[in-house]
């Protein structure tokens, strides 16, 4: 077997392993909407965001350590903003500081509750610091990217990949 060829195939491994992991980080996504923002929500694997003239409000962190993971939600304004209030249990208009650091936060519960689930499958994580900001779409190549449909906060979006998405 060639090198080309062992390379191959532990990409292919590699994506395997890939998506358990994003399959159950977002098992624990939408359990974790339920929990926190008290609603329920439909999810559905796409290629890419629907177009939008607008930029998303973007929110992502990394686990990483024996796997990589960089899990981000981005959503146009009304999306996040419900988002926010929703977890918050506050009420806001526009986006700004608070509803940046609700959603963060909300992020940073699920990839901690993540870490632990990992831990106890002898996969050593940690977290690194939330980044934030606004985006045309994920500037890394996402490995998935999902489509949460909620009655009471409306689509948003969340992309899973080994690499940061906002820069």
């Amino acid at each position: 077997m060639d090198i080309l060829t062992r390379a191959i195939r532990k990409d292919e491994r590699n994506r395997a392993q890939d998506d358990v992991l994003y399959g159950n980080f977002m098992e624990l996504f939408l359990e974790s909407i339920e929990d926190y923002l008290k609603t329920s929500a439909r999810l559905t694997e796409i290629e890419s965001p629907d177009e939008s003239n607008d930029l998303f409000f973007a929110a992502s962190q990394r686990i990483y350590g024996d796997v990589d993971i960089v899990s981000c939600i981005f959503a146009e304004e009304p999306a996040f903003i419900k988002f926010a209030s929703r977890f918050s249990d506050e009420e806001f208009d526009e986006v700004d500081e608070m509803v940046t650091d609700s959603v963060v936060e909300f992020l940073n519960v699920v990839n901690g509750i993540y870490s632990v689930q990992l831990a106890s499958r002898k996969i050593e994580t940690e977290l690194a610091a939330p980044h934030w900001g606004r985006i045309e779409s994920p500037s890394a190549e996402p490995r998935k990217v999902f489509k949460v449909s909620s009655e009471v906060i409306g689509d948003f979006y969340v992309a899973l990949s080994p690499d940061e998405f906002i820069n």
